[in-house]
């Protein structure tokens, strides 16, 4: 879990202002279940990664280019480390998709989350023909 102090933008104090001492504006705390959603939707928003669906408490699950890619998270102050359960389109080349969902998770974590991310483990489960997934994105 991440502590980090600070004001929410826009957060009125008591006396109607968005200014005053920081030291009593509170904190912000951000669980690791929390960034795991959020590192997990990151990847999903690539169209050529995916997760993995089906199956019985994990067994026989197959890749899926539509599922939410599986995101596990250890915070160590406020650096996180990530690691990823992915599905990956073939033929994306895989060094070049990897770098690319690296790069987006952690602009994504850093911006949302404001941890910095000290690294991001990529496991590709299984590559998969046909089309890109949606491209799945918040917005």
């Amino acid at each position: 879990m991440s502590t980090l102090a600070g004001p929410a933008p826009g957060v009125l104090d008591p006396a109607g202002s968005t200014h005053g001492d920081p030291s009593t504006r509170g904190t912000l705390v951000t669980k690791e279940k929390v960034l795991r959603k959020i590192a997990g939707q990151a990847a999903s928003e690539l169209p050529f990664i995916g997760g993995r669906s089906g199956g019985l408490l994990g067994l026989g699950a197959s890749g899926d280019l539509d599922a939410r890619p599986q995101a596990e998270v250890d915070l160590d102050g406020t650096t996180a480390f990530v690691s990823l359960t992915v599905a990956m389109l073939y033929p994306t080349p895989l060094r070049a998709g990897t770098e690319q969902l690296r790069s987006h998770v952690t602009e994504v974590l850093e911006r949302t989350a404001a941890v910095h991310v000290g690294r991001i483990d990529v496991t590709i489960v299984s590559l998969e023909t046909g089309t890109a997934g949606r491209g799945r994105s918040l917005a």
